[in-house]
């Protein structure tokens, strides 16, 4: 590694800095596209510098890569195999920046694929390597109590699931190499407001939870047995009514005999990407037939008598005009023509997750959101870094 003086360091360091205030105006992007996006390249170099010129680059990066030029410049295995291990460093300060970089970059569908796992053939005495998805999984879970790396929460991986999702649910309804748990069920707990404070990761986790619900071929999976689904969805729409008998039995245990200090979730947003997701349960015929087993209706009814949101309330009424109504041949035919594509136009406005149009409403992506980094903490830890990666 070169050695640098202390005014040298300086002197990059600053550099650095100068070239990261340009990356928060869209006036200077091309700046970064010349010569084949070369300062895209070199940022990225940056990353294994030291670690207030890799924060600095880092976060430079995170601004850039809203772009589609910059994200197919970062679009190589070993580009997001760097992110991975970066993440999977114990003792990164990065590994948060790290989250949000990955979650725009998640938007591309080649990098998403890059994520997804993929079977492979394993030769005798040959170690089995983690797959992408299921590292980023573990750190999810494991990061909300600082469990694996006392610097970050990997709240923003989040978004990464839910863009994932948009367009390959079916691999969060198989079960992960790690426990050989579903890897669905060890996301849905964070649906949790009153035991899960952390706003982003809820609503990432929901909007999964959604997307996957948005392939009716999934239905009869994602309700069977064994899945946390329902309860995920159901649990943070519910207060600490007490309901008759005949409305608690059949339903899920876990939302039985609630405490009294049990609150309904506090975000809109995300109450209404819940009722969505009861909406499109409700397209298909077993969906329909397995939330009124489970005793949805009382539950999305005393929902609606307390609601003050129009939209979430109006969501309520479709879903209790599709529990109730009569279930006769035709509307079987309809469910088996269902099974064969994704929920469309049936449903009337919910946004599907790939950002295509529904009943001519412009629709958006569940994670519609792109990280910017406009200031940079400079603070250095000696004791943290990136080390140099084998690329």
């Amino acid at each position: 590694m070169t050695t640098f003086s202390p005014i040298e360091f300086q002197v990059r360091e600053q550099a650095v800095k100068n070239v990261s205030s340009l990356s928060t105006s869209v006036e200077f992007l091309p700046f970064f596209k010349l010569e084949n996006s070369k300062a895209v390249k070199q940022l990225a170099e940056l990353l294994l510098d030291t670690p207030i010129i890799a924060h600095t680059a880092l976060s430079t990066l995170i601004n850039l890569s809203a772009d589609e030029t910059v994200v197919s410049t970062l679009d190589t295995p070993q580009f997001i195999y760097h992110i991975v291990l970066s993440l999977v460093l114990p003792k990164s300060v990065l590994a948060d920046l790290y989250c949000m970089l990955l979650n725009n970059l998640s938007k591309s569908p080649t990098i998403r694929e890059k994520l997804i796992p993929t079977p492979t053939l394993i030769q005798a005495n040959e170690p089995i390597r983690t797959q992408h998805l299921d590292n980023l999984i573990e750190l999810f879970v494991r990061g909300e109590s600082k469990a694996h790396n006392p610097h970050a929460t990997y709240d923003f991986l989040a978004g990464v699931f839910a863009n994932i999702a948009a367009t390959a649910p079916k691999v969060f309804l198989d079960k992960s190499g790690v426990d050989n748990v579903v890897r669905l069920n060890k996301l849905a707990l964070f649906t949790d407001h009153q035991k899960h404070k952390s706003l982003i990761r809820r609503d990432g986790v929901t909007s999964v939870i959604k997307n996957c619900c948005f392939d009716v071929t999934l239905h009869v999976e994602l309700l069977g047995e064994g899945m946390e689904v329902l309860v995920a969805i159901l649990l943070p729409l519910m207060g600490n009514e007490d309901y008759d008998d005949d409305d608690i039995d059949g339903m899920p245990s876990d939302l039985q005999l609630l405490e009294s200090t049990k609150t309904r979730e506090t975000d809109i947003k995300i109450r209404r990407l819940h009722l969505e997701s009861l909406l499109l349960l409700s397209s298909s015929y077993h969906g329909r037939t397995l939330l009124r087993a489970r005793k949805v209706y009382p539950i999305v009814q005393r929902l609606h008598l307390v609601e003050v949101d129009d939209i979430a309330r109006e969501l309520i009424e479709k879903i209790v005009d599709l529990l109730m109504r009569d279930e006769s041949e035709e509307t079987l035919v309809s469910d088996k023509k269902l099974q064969t594509r994704k929920v469309e136009k049936s449903l009337g406005g919910i946004a599907k997750s790939d950002g295509s149009e529904i009943n001519n409403e412009k629709s958006k992506k569940v994670i519609d959101k792109d990280y910017s980094i406009e200031e940079v903490d400079t603070d250095e830890d000696e004791d943290l870094k990136i080390e140099p990666l084998d690329l």
